[in-house]
């Protein structure tokens, strides 16, 4: 048995995917240092009994800047995850006029101008292309990435019960 599937998207190119372990997943992102959560920042207080060493509080400037600056953290978190996800699940692939497997986007290929007109920059280095083309030039239907995740996270259509136990978490509040 092979740690790779093989699927047909619909470009018609082959595409070689295995599924992602998630503590692989969780380890790339706990070994970043630039990943940790920041702590929240402590403050003087002036109280009665003198000054107080206290967390900052909603309001205050800095308790502010740190919560832009969990977002921001939890905002990289995320994406390093994504592409970790997508370049480790997505091995290989083989276009239509390939007679061979390659890991490497084609030769000529660029990142599409339309999508940089809309704000988005192509990815760095050689991961970044490899990157792009997964998402921009090899996967490009909703049934093709469907495909690679069923794979990828092992996944399938949600139950009925599983659906109805996730809306009733939420909470209904009639007024």
């Amino acid at each position: 048995m092979s740690d790779y599937e093989e699927i047909k998207v619909s470009s018609g190119a082959t595409v070689r995917v295995r599924g992602v372990p998630p503590l692989m997943t969780i380890d790339v992102v706990a070994r970043n240092p630039d990943l940790r959560e920041p702590r929240i920042p402590l403050v003087n207080v002036e109280g009665v009994a003198g000054t107080e060493i206290m967390p900052a509080r909603p309001g205050e400037k800095v308790y502010e800047e740190w919560m832009q600056a969990r977002y921001d953290v939890e905002e990289a978190r995320d994406r390093l995850q994504n592409e970790f996800m997508w370049y480790w699940g997505v091995v290989s692939w083989k276009l239509p006029e390939m007679d061979r497997f390659t890991a490497n986007p084609p030769t000529g290929w660029k990142f599409p101008q339309e999508l940089e007109d809309f704000g988005l920059k192509p990815g760095e280095g050689t991961r970044g292309k490899r990157l792009d083309f997964i998402r921009y030039g090899l996967l490009i239907t909703p049934s093709d990435v469907e495909q690679a995740r069923k794979i990828m996270f092992d996944i399938g259509p949600l139950a009925a019960a599983e659906v109805d136990a996730a809306v009733d978490s939420f909470p209904v509040t009639e007024e």
